[in-house]
């Protein structure tokens, strides 16, 4: 069996917080700030109503992409590319997870 090099996966950072989406499209991320030198965003819907998300903040429920309750998004964007999030429904929130790695 041949030996693997693992020394690459010493320099990945992963933060992972818990968030709120609300009726208005808002750009999210683990911190406070998006994770500097990111190269993923994971998201999960955690709550039991569809989640929408954008790379505009101008968006609506028409012109976004959904997340179903329960399903999740994974994003290859760097730091310098927001991500917004909003529930899908007029009224209310949605629980989601956020994890962003570097």
């Amino acid at each position: 069996m041949a030996n693997t090099d693992f020394s690459s996966l010493a320099h990945i950072r992963c933060v992972t917080a818990a968030k709120t989406a609300t009726t208005a499209f808002t750009e999210m991320y683990a911190e406070s700030a998006p994770l500097s030198g990111r190269k993923q965003l994971m998201v999960f819907n955690r709550s039991g109503k569809k989640v929408y998300w954008s790379f505009s903040s101008t968006a609506t429920a028409k012109t976004a992409n959904a997340i179903r309750s329960g399903g999740t998004l994974t994003l290859s964007v760097d730091e310098s590319i927001p991500v917004y999030f909003r529930v899908g429904t007029d009224a209310g929130t949605a629980r989601l997870i956020i994890s962003e790695m570097s």
